[in-house]
């Protein structure tokens, strides 16, 4: 429960939450203080979305010594949450280098990337210039094709990132993606539809609407 708390209030921009997981994060990146367990991948991802790059590269080097699989996630979600672009593009970068991260994590990489609101539209470019490495990869009998499509589409709400996902995905092989292709475009639609209500519908919807106790 504290974690959901946590993580709520620090995503909420609650500054004494921020500044409690910074705090944490901090003092687990210089002097190696244990972090609660329960807490770790909380303090990670808001530890990072507040600090710089000098604090990006010491996580990273944690997670390239971590030997527990588990871990060795979290960290890599906690990485996916820098606000600087330049950060985010390497880490996508990364993703694909064995020598960085093993492969049964790029899915996770570009996935967290992707639910970043500055990493989203990276995460898109990255898979639609790669796609022939996760084509490769991916599309017989895997999921994680779906995964990375559905992800790296999750946020887009517009008309021309909807024209975008058309134009790449016509006429080309999706394999085990192309029902994801699918339901993305018509997410992308629904989220369009709701941007371009007015406020005033809206605010007629809400106050409308009975909440029930």
């Amino acid at each position: 429960m504290r974690t959901m708390i946590l993580n709520a209030a620090c995503s909420f921009g609650h500054e004494k939450s921020i500044v409690k997981a910074k705090k944490l994060f901090t003092e687990y990146l210089n002097s190696g203080s244990e972090l609660d367990v329960d807490l770790r991948k909380v303090i990670y991802y808001h530890g990072i979305a507040n600090t710089g790059i000098k604090e990006w590269q010491k996580l990273f080097e944690i997670h390239q010594y971590s030997t527990v699989a588990s871990e060795r996630r979290q960290l890599l979600h906690g990485l996916s949450a820098s606000k600087e672009p330049t950060i985010l593009l390497k880490l996508l970068n990364f993703s694909i280098d064995e020598s960085k991260i093993r492969s049964q994590n790029t899915v996770t990489v570009i996935n967290s990337v992707a639910q970043n609101p500055i990493g989203q539209s990276l995460a898109w470019k990255f898979l639609t210039q790669n796609w022939k490495v996760f084509y490769e990869r991916y599309s017989k009998t895997s999921f994680q094709l779906a995964r990375l499509i559905s992800s790296t589409t999750s946020m887009m709400n517009t008309k021309n990132e909807l024209q975008k996902v058309k134009d790449f995905f016509h006429g080309r092989d999706k394999g085990s993606g192309t029902k994801a292709v699918d339901i993305s475009i018509e997410r992308i639609v629904a989220n369009i539809n709701w941007m371009e209500r007015s406020p005033q519908q809206i605010k007629r919807y809400l106050d409308g609407y009975e909440y029930k106790t």
